[in-house]
C-alpha cells in the first residue's frame, strides 16, 4: 500500500501501459512484414486481426487493420 505511493507505482505502471501500446505499432509492421516474406499476407493478416479482436476489442482492431492495410500498399 504505501511503499506503492510513495514510489508512484501507478504513475510508473501508467507510463509502462502507454509506452508499450506506443510500440505496437512499429513491432506490428516489423512482424507483418517478417511473416509477409515467409507466408502469404491474407492468412497472416486474417490472423493478426482475430487477435487483434481479441485482445484489443473490435473498435481497436480496425486501428490495427489500417496500419496492415498501409503497409501492404507501401511494400508494393
Amino acid at each position: 500500500g504505501r511503499k506503492l505511493v510513495h514510489d508512484d507505482g501507478l504513475l510508473l505502471a501508467g507510463a509502462l501501459a502507454f509506452f508499450m501500446g506506443l510500440s505496437l505499432s512499429p513491432l506490428l509492421i516489423l512482424l507483418l512484414a517478417l511473416a509477409s516474406r515467409v507466408l502469404e499476407v491474407s492468412p497472416v493478416k486474417a490472423e493478426i486481426l482475430e487477435s487483434a479482436v481479441a485482445l484489443l476489442g473490435a473498435e481497436n482492431a480496425r486501428f490495427v487493420e489500417a496500419i496492415i492495410d498501409r503497409v501492404e500498399i507501401e511494400s508494393r
